[in-house]
């Protein structure tokens, strides 16, 4: 079996996260259709483009597209990626360095 693996790493001058979601197939393809509904159903209802992109610093700090965006709707957006990614099932991996964040790893199986 094959396993895709979408890394991503958040960090300050404090501290380092990596974070990793492994999917199969079929669990890629799902993913992709709820991301692509929650971009859809986010463009529709705040007159943003189409092919908006889900960037989580952009939607949680206001930046690029989501600048005029409220606060309380990008929450939501927010909530509805987290939904979509965590979905049971999928298991993830976070790794902190233990400047700030739990040392050692978190992970749902």
């Amino acid at each position: 079996m094959v396993l895709l693996t979408y890394v991503d790493e958040s960090y300050t001058d404090r501290w380092f996260v990596m974070a990793a979601l492994l999917v199969d197939g079929p669990a890629a393809v799902a993913l992709t259709h709820e991301l692509d509904r929650v971009a859809s159903a986010a463009a529709s209802a705040y007159g943003l483009n189409a092919d908006v992109e889900l960037h989580g610093h952009e939607i949680f700090h206001a930046k690029g597209a989501w600048n005029a965006v409220p606060v309380r709707a990008r929450v939501g957006v927010f909530d509805d990626l987290i939904e979509a990614v965590a979905s049971p099932g999928r298991p993830y991996y976070l790794e902190g360095d233990g400047r700030g964040w739990p040392a050692g790893p978190l992970q749902q199986a």
